[in-house]
């Protein structure tokens, strides 16, 4: 079954215990019995000619991301189980970003920092002291907004807000001297490569020179997702007042008065006008004014992490 991504849907599959339990190294015979296989397939985003997917099988837990163009099934990007069996890292840092804050700008439920963070951070290695940084506030509240809202059918155990933060952050931990990956731009496109020639080769499709990743049409559909972002603000926007005036940084920038300023000069779109009134959290004010002012994922909280 194909469906679209949703809060909800996001959220049961993030916050049920054998999305976590293989990774926590929770035995099997804690079940009382086998737990059902269950297989879903979920469009997270289309842009362009092509749409980012992920097929799950869930116990045993197993997630593949592709893409599809048109009827046509292109070649996996990654897939991650609970087993031995894995190649997982898929994304930069900046790419998730720019993914999940499309998402969220076209479907209200996808706020962000919140479901597509906490869902594809598990296939996004932080190769950088920087990409910690902000991966560490970021994971925090989108795991505490999945974690709000009716409790989830859950057996004798389920892993803490904290635990699933302390575990993401170590296993996607990836700066390690002489085991470390890094992004390496090359004829192809952005590769995982190791830091060091005598290092681990990265648990990785999108390694340098591989044939079997999709590299042109994954360029393409992540400028077609950059464009239509950008695209979401209207160029009419940026002349209000409160943007004219402002420093980059945002110094005294009052959000509601932004969002008065922005509603008079004809701004309805209710994921930026909510970011400004009434956030989740300040991190979601911060991207949203990235956006505004045609910044750089990240600029803003590195501002706020005192870089």
């Amino acid at each position: 079954m194909v469906v679209s991504a949703s809060r909800d849907l996001i959220r049961r599959v993030v916050l049920d215990y054998g999305f976590w339990d293989g990774y926590l190294d929770r035995p099997w015979e804690d079940f009382d019995d086998d737990p059902p296989e269950l297989v879903t397939e979920l469009v997270l985003l289309t842009a362009g000619e092509m749409s980012l997917e992920v097929r799950m099988l869930q116990n045993p837990n197993l997630m593949t991301l592709f893409l599809r163009q048109g009827d046509e099934l292109l070649p996996e990007l990654g897939y991650d189980d609970d087993c031995a069996q894995f190649l997982p890292w898929t994304f930069r840092w900046v790419e998730l970003e720019y993914i999940a804050r499309l998402a969220a700008l076209r479907d209200v439920q996808l706020r962000h920092p919140g479901p597509l963070l906490a869902l594809l951070s598990r296939f996004t290695p932080l190769t950088t002291d920087e990409e910690i940084r902000f991966a560490r506030p970021m994971l925090a509240v989108a795991l505490n907004l999945l974690s709000e809202g009716p409790l989830l059918p859950e057996p004798r155990f389920g892993p803490t807000l904290q635990e699933r933060l302390a575990y993401q952050l170590d296993h996607w931990d990836c700066r390690e001297p002489g085991s470390g990956y890094r992004w390496i731009s090359t004829a192809e496109g952005w590769a995982l490569a190791e830091a060091e020639e005598d290092g681990w080769d990265p648990l990785t499709i999108r390694s340098p020179g591989s044939v079997e990743f999709p590299f042109l049409q994954w360029a393409a559909f992540m400028n077609d997702v950059v464009a239509a972002y950008r695209a979401t603000v209207d160029p009419g926007w940026r002349s209000v007042p409160a943007l004219r005036t402002k420093t980059s940084t945002g110094e005294n920038l009052d959000p509601v008065e932004l969002a008065d300023q922005l509603t008079t000069a004809g701004c309805d779109h209710p994921v930026v006008l909510r970011a400004l009134r009434d956030p989740i959290d300040p991190l979601e004010t911060l991207w949203v004014l990235e956006l505004l002012y045609g910044e750089e994922p990240g600029s803003r909280l590195g501002n706020r992490l005192g870089e």
